[in-house]
Order: structure tokens, then sequence, then C-alpha cells
């Protein structure tokens, strides 16, 4: 998995730039080729390749700014897209098994228990195609 300039360093996306070069003057004196001589490793020389990158990235606002405008849309592209929003009284309920039941368009159909509901999981997964739907639901007052 690839880590983020900001992880590499070791800093929030949201620090603003003198905490982000102290944090990464700090590291490049633990993994600088010229710092560290005995007891080098081949890892030393790839988190200073990393760390020069990511403040390569991270130093210039405007490369900052496009490298967080593309960190963005990525993690909205990795997010599965929900196919429709179900309430709760639309779905089907079967007392013996406490579970509540929506029919997909591909023939099988998506299952939530009572459970995953109390625990606040609305996301539900189809049985037999990669479709996911939300539960809209309130939870009754005690």
């Amino acid at each position: 998995e690839t880590r983020s300039a900001y992880e590499i360093i070791g800093v929030h996306p949201n620090a603003p730039i003198q905490d982000i070069k102290k944090v990464y003057q700090r590291k490049l004196l633990l993994y600088h080729p010229d710092k560290k001589q005995t007891g080098r490793t081949t890892q030393d020389d790839h988190r200073f390749y990393e760390l020069c990158k990511a403040w390569e990235i991270l130093q210039d606002p405007e490369s900052r700014r496009l490298y967080d405008i593309r960190s963005d849309e990525s993690t909205l592209e990795s997010c599965p897209a929900i196919s429709q929003e179900v309430d709760l009284d639309d779905m089907e309920y079967d007392e013996d098994e406490n579970t509540y039941y929506h029919p997909c368009r591909c023939g099988e159909g998506f299952t939530i228990t009572e459970s995953a509901l109390e625990e606040d999981i609305d996301i539900v997964n189809c049985s037999g195609c990669s479709l996911l739907i939300k539960v809209l639901f309130e939870e009754a007052s005690e």
C-alpha cells in the first residue's frame, strides 16, 4: 500500500508548511547518507528517497494544492457507490432470524441483522452481486 506524502514525513494534511519543514528536516538527519555512515541499510536509503520525494511535493504551495486535489479524487474513487437508499420500513423482516431483507435486481438480495443496525451499520452488500444499498432508519427512543 502506498503512503501519502504526509504519512511519509509524519504530519497531518492540514499542517502548516513551517511544521512540515521542521519534521522533514528532523527526519532528514536520521536517514541522510552523509549523516548516518555506520549501520546504514537499503531501507534507510529507501526512506531517504521517499522523504525527499514527499518534501518535493509538499514544499511548493501549488504542487501541494494539486497533490491534495488528486488525493481527494482518488479517495472518492475508492469509495463504493451506493446503488439505492432503502427505508427500513420497506424491507421484509424475518422474526426468526432477526434480519431485514430487500430484493436486488440480480435476483439475490440484501440482508442485514438487527444487531448490525444497532451498531449503526447501514451499508449492505448484495449476496449475489457487487451492489450496495444504504438502509435508512431512525433508532427507536428508549
